[in-house]
């Protein structure tokens, strides 16, 4: 079994993939995981993948580490031949039970909030950066998208459904860039301090629309998707 993962820079050579089942039990791929590595940089740049020996079925995490760093971190549905690429499988829905037994039999740890079942599965910290050089740039990937030229204009816009003033809700909105144009399409966005700084806390609705040569817009992510953004712990002064 092969598993795909698309990075938005080339030549990483530390790259690893470590799989758990969802439910329960150690890590199922070796106790090293196994490394991830770029076939064809020259033509498809950011495209790794790992070789799975072991012979897995059922729901796993999986976990994607750079170094001893994990920068990413999905649920994957394996299977005994062909090749899954991280992030193109539809959604999952967990039962709260299910979402018990992972919670209480795995402790896990990631930087970046990935889209799950048309949420992001972690919080919005208002003050973070969310920046490429730190690994933790906001992406979304899709494979079943038209072929892009990799220029376009790409917008996500949210509006908070839980505001107090629910006529004049507060909004975010963020300039993004396409990471991958052909195959497994990605975009991301680089998000800094002082602009998730400006975030109201709350619960936002949003989307990801790009703009193609045409000046036609095409919904990449949503609508309906959902994100949260929430207060970063502070010390008060003394």
């Amino acid at each position: 079994m092969n598993i795909a993962y698309w990075h938005y820079r080339t030549g990483e050579t530390t790259l690893k993939l470590e799989l758990y089942p969802l439910t329960s039990g150690a890590i199922a791929n070796g106790a090293g995981g196994d490394a991830f590595s770029e076939p064809s940089a020259g033509t498809r740049p950011g495209y790794y993948e790992a070789t799975v020996s072991q012979s897995l079925t059922g729901l796993h995490i999986a976990r994607i580490l750079k170094g001893s760093a994990v920068i990413g971190l999905t649920i994957v549905e394996m299977a005994a031949t062909g090749t899954i690429v991280l992030g193109s499988g539809l959604p999952v829905s967990l039962s709260s039970s299910t979402l018990a037994q992972l919670t209480g039999t795995l402790t896990i740890n990631h930087s970046v909030p990935a889209l799950v079942n048309n949420a992001l599965d972690a919080p919005l910290i208002r003050g973070d950066c969310y920046l490429a050089e730190h690994d933790r740039a906001l992406t979304f990937s899709r494979a079943d998208f038209p072929d892009l030229v990799g220029d376009e204009s790409v917008t996500l816009t949210a509006r908070m459904t839980n505001s107090q003033t629910p006529y004049d809700p507060p909004t975010i909105t963020l300039s993004g860039s396409v990471s991958v144009a052909s195959g497994t399409k990605v975009v991301s966005f680089d998000i800094t301090s002082a602009e998730s700084a400006a975030w109201e806390i709350g619960t936002y609705e949003f989307d990801v629309e790009i703009e193609v040569a045409s000046g036609k817009l095409i919904t990449f992510v949503g609508p309906e998707a959902e994100l949260r953004v929430i207060e970063d712990i502070t010390v008060p002064e003394a």
